[in-house]
């Protein structure tokens, strides 16, 4: 998709709705971003930033970023590691179906799969591609136990000191998710083991109306066969 030489990277500035003093990384085609035609490819080096529409991009690895349509900003990450922070309430970015307005939020990308901890309620969100419609993708949301999360998360930073002031900002918000996710198991196993207990109650029932009527008919006989 690329041709480099070596590990020199071009870096274009560029000067409109951009804060002063950060630099673009390497688009496909030449100025896409700067020009809005899409699809626009932005190649990211380790730890490089991008400030564009009230939307904070940090690749702490070399990533690329496919955005689709500008108007909207949709966007997909074809290749590594990214985290996205919204710099107004009116800030959002659209990946496959799903809307996004809170951050920090963290994207990976593995094979067909991208997978997304929202700045929501930092769930586990992965979107899966099917070759025949990438558009679409197949979406799955689950909550990773504690540690896991925490594990998650510390790969984005390569300072102890940054990760520790994150998690302090984020930790509560997965808590209250995480506990909520506790719940909603611990009630649909109570829902199961109800419905298990309800069952095996209704055939035991059952079984007693089988054998009430069993008794009843070896009366009947008996009274007809040997009391006439």
């Amino acid at each position: 998709m690329f041709q480099f030489k070596g590990l020199v990277f071009i870096f274009l500035t560029v000067l409109f709705q951009v804060a002063v003093g950060y630099s673009y990384p390497l688009t496909m085609p030449e100025n896409c971003l700067q020009n809005q035609k899409t699809p626009c490819l932005v190649k990211f080096q380790k730890n490089e930033k991008l400030d564009y529409k009230n939307i904070n991009i940090v690749a702490p690895q070399e990533s690329v970023l496919n955005i689709t349509n500008f108007k909207t900003m949709t966007l997909g990450l074809s290749h590594g590691r990214l985290i996205v922070d919204f710099k107004k309430p009116e800030a959002s970015l659209q990946i496959a179906n799903l809307i996004f307005n809170d951050g920090p939020m963290y994207l990976e990308r593995h094979g067909n799969k991208t997978i997304v901890i929202s700045g929501e309620t930092y769930a586990r969100i992965e979107l899966i591609e099917d070759h025949q419609d990438k558009a679409d993708p197949k979406v799955k949301t689950s909550v990773m136990d504690k540690i896991a999360f925490i594990e998650h998360l510390s790969k984005y930073y390569s300072k102890k000191q940054d990760f520790k002031t994150v998690l302090r900002l984020v930790f509560p918000i997965y808590l209250a998710t995480h506990q909520a996710e506790v719940e909603h198991q611990k009630k649909q196993l109570q829902r199961s083991i109800a419905s298990v207990e309800y069952r095996e109650e209704q055939e035991r029932l059952k079984q007693a109306d089988i054998k009430a009527e069993q008794k009843k008919n070896r009366d009947l006989f008996f009274q007809r066969t040997f009391k006439q």
